[in-house]
């Protein structure tokens, strides 16, 4: 962690899940990429987020069989069941997730800020790459977009096929301009990914 304020970031972190309802897209993607920044895993915040970008979204049928690892490297990690919808969920297809009012650079922060810190919850990375691909066949997102996200997919070890097409399509007539960073990140997240 870089910033040695514990009990700041923990304060921080209380009072951000008691307010989770009240954060806008940039605000929340924001205080996770700031967390993963940090590497300050504050597990019920991680999960708060999961649940509050869920909550009012269809989820699909992977969410009743999932499970949320959260820090998959700590012999400690946190865990919990998605064994039925999180509390005020909604599965109406009609009622999107707030990932949907996410723009893409947000949507691409917090797939690197929720790989980074190592967040494993199955359902809301299925619905970040639902959000994704919408933005990504409309041509919204740019090649550091496109590329983070298929690294934060990689380094989870997370396939999600509809996704990885998605990007290779709309990667590959501006391949020319992408810049050396992005490139190896896009290469890197295809070679490990299966």
């Amino acid at each position: 962690m870089q910033f040695g304020h514990q009990p700041l970031l923990q304060g921080i972190a209380s009072s951000s899940r008691l307010k989770i309802d009240e954060f806008q897209a940039r605000s929340l993607s924001n205080l996770a990429w700031s967390f993963a920044v940090l590497q300050f895993r504050d597990s019920p915040l991680i999960a708060a987020i999961s649940e509050a970008l869920l909550a009012t979204g269809h989820i699909g049928p992977q969410a009743k069989s999932g499970e949320v690892l959260i820090g998959k490297s700590d012999a400690s990690a946190t865990r919990r069941h998605q064994g039925q919808a999180p509390r005020g969920a909604s599965f109406s297809p009609q009622r999107p997730s707030l990932l949907v009012t996410f723009a893409p650079s947000e949507l691409a922060i917090f797939a690197w800020s929720f790989a980074t810190l190592e967040c494993m919850d199955v359902p809301l990375w299925h619905a970040l790459a639902e959000a994704s691909m919408k933005r990504i066949a409309s041509s919204e997102f740019e090649a550091q977009q496109l590329a983070i996200t298929a690294w934060s997919f990689a380094a989870l070890k997370l396939p999600h096929a509809p996704l990885l097409a998605c990007i290779s399509a709309s990667s590959l007539s501006p391949i020319a301009d992408f810049a050396p960073q992005n490139l190896a990140n896009l290469s890197w997240a295809y070679a490990v990914l299966p």
